[in-house]
C-alpha cells in the first residue's frame, strides 16, 4: 500500500479548531486515494501534559494514524511560543529527532510538513517527495508585527524546497508560484468541510441551550475561532458591542455565543464563551446564525464553510466572505454597522433565514463539501504521487 507521513507541528485530533480541521481533511483525502497515512505531532494538548499522559497512537479512521509526542521539552517550547505570540520557529532549533520520527521518515517515500515552519524537518531528506500543505500566506499573518521578514524567508524556503504545495487560497497558490527559483507544483487545496459533521442528535439543541442558560426563543449568534491574531480582534469588537448594546440584545433576546480557544470562559450580559470544547458540533446544533468578524488574514475562514455546511444563515464583513460566491443581502447580511446587521437577522422569519441559508451553501457546495472535493482533487494529487508511490 502507498504510504504518506505527515508532520505536523501539533496534535490534530480530536480537531478543535479550522486549521486542525484542513489537516485531517488532508489525511482523510488522502486515505480515500487508498493511502496508509501516518501522523506524526511533535506536541500534545495542555491538558494531557498537565494529566501526565505519556507519547501514544490514535487510529483516526481507516487508513489514519496519529502518533502524538509528549515530550517536555517541544511541549514547553511550543506553549511558550504561543503564550508570547510568535511564530513556531522553534522547530529550527538543532534537536534530535524522536527515534519514531526518524524511523518514520525512513520508511515513507512521501513527507508532507503543515507549514512551512516545519522545513527543517526535511533536512538530509533524498530521493523522498516533499509537499508542503500550507494554509495561509503566513508572512501576511504576521504584518503589523516584527516577525513577518524572517517568517517570509522561511515560507519562501519551504516553497522552493518542496516538490509539491497545497494552497489554501488563490492568494497563496500565486504566492508560491511567483517564487523565484522555484520549480514546485502548486495545486489548489480549499478549505472544505463534510457535512456529517453536523449531523444532530435527538434533543441536542435543547440540552446545549440549557447547559449555556439560554432560553428556548432566544436567537443564538455563534462565533467559533482559535486564539489567532484576527479572531482575537473580532472578539473584541463582540464584547465591545455587547457591553454598549446590553439593553438593547436583552430587550430583542438575542444571545451572542463565542465558543473556541480564542476566549476563556466567561459571561457577561448577552455575551457568553465557553473557551475550549472537544465538540464544537454540539454549538452549530444551538445557533441560530453563524458571525464572522474577522477584517484581516489570508484564505478563505474554516469557519465560514463550517456556517454553510451547518446551514446556518451567515452576518459576515465582506472582508470575511472573501473567496466564496455570496451576494450581500441575498445569501449573507453584510456587517457594516453590528447592530443593523443584527436587526436585519432579527426581524427575518425562521423560513427567510432558512432560505438564505440553503442558497449561500449551494452557490459554495462544490468549493466547500470535502466529499466534492476529494473527487475533483484525486486526479491532480495521483498524478503528482504517482512517480514517487512506493
Amino acid at each position: 500500500m502507498k504510504r504518506i507521513l505527515i508532520i505536523s507541528g501539533i496534535q490534530i485530533w480530536p480537531a478543535q479548531s479550522g486549521g486542525h480541521w484542513r489537516s485531517l481533511n488532508l489525511a482523510r483525502t488522502l486515505a480515500k486515494q487508498g493511502y496508509a497515512v501516518t501522523i506524526y505531532s511533535l506536541t500534545g494538548r495542555k491538558a494531557d501534559y498537565r494529566a501526565k499522559v505519556p507519547s501514544s497512537a490514535n487510529v483516526i479512521g481507516e487508513g489514519i494514524v496519529e502518533h502524538v509526542n509528549r515530550g517536555r521539552l517541544r511541549g514547553a517550547l511550543q506553549f511558550l511560543t504561543y503564550r508570547l505570540g510568535m511564530p513556531d520557529l522553534w522547530h529550527a532549533l538543532p534537536l534530535p529527532l524522536p527515534a519514531l520520527l526518524r524511523k518514520s521518515i525512513a520508511s515513507h517515500e512521501t513527507i508532507v510538513i503543515d507549514f512551512p515552519f516545519l522545513r527543517h524537518y526535511w533536512r538530509r531528506l533524498s530521493g523522498k517527495l516533499r509537499i508542503l500543505h500550507s494554509h495561509n500566506v503566513e508572512s501576511d499573518r504576521w504584518r503589523g508585527t516584527s516577525w513577518p521578514l524572517i517568517v517570509r524567508h522561511e515560507e519562501r524556503a519551504a516553497g522552493r524546497e518542496a516538490d509539491i504545495v497545497l494552497a489554501a487560497s488563490q492568494t497563496e497558490k500565486y504566492f508560491f508560484q511567483s517564487l523565484p527559483e522555484s520549480h514546485c507544483n502548486v495545486l489548489l487545496l480549499p478549505n472544505r468541510v463534510s457535512g456529517e459533521r453536523f449531523i444532530s442528535k435527538v434533543g441536542e439543541r435543547t440540552q446545549v441551550r440549557r447547559e449555556l442558560g439560554v432560553l428556548e426563543d432566544s436567537l443564538v449568534c455563534l462565533f467559533t475561532g482559535s486564539r489567532y491574531a484576527p479572531n482575537l480582534e473580532a472578539l473584541q469588537i463582540l464584547k465591545q458591542f455587547e457591553e454598549k448594546n446590553r439593553a438593547w440584545l436583552a430587550v430583542r433576546r438575542i444571545t451572542l455565543v463565542v465558543v473556541g480557544s480564542v476566549s476563556e470562559p466567561f459571561r457577561a450580559g448577552q455575551l457568553i464563551a465557553t473557551g475550549s470544547v472537544d465538540s464544537v458540533e454540539r454549538y452549530f446544533t444551538a445557533a441560530d446564525a453563524a458571525l464572522n468578524l474577522v477584517h484581516s488574514g489570508s484564505g478563505t475562514n474554516v469557519k465560514m464553510a463550517e456556517y454553510l455546511m451547518a446551514r446556518l444563515p451567515v452576518l459576515s464583513t465582506e472582508f470575511g466572505a472573501r473567496g466564496l460566491k455570496l451576494d450581500a443581502g441575498h445569501d449573507f447580511i453584510a456587517i457594516s454597522d453590528l447592530k443593523s446587521a443584527l436587526e436585519t437577522l432579527a426581524d427575518l422569519s425562521h423560513d427567510e433565514r432558512r432560505a438564505m441559508a440553503d442558497r449561500a451553501l449551494e452557490k459554495n457546495r462544490f468549493h466547500i463539501d470535502s466529499d466534492a472535493i476529494a473527487d475533483s482533487m484525486r486526479e491532480a494529487l495521483e498524478t503528482a504521487l504517482t512517480p514517487h508511490a512506493s
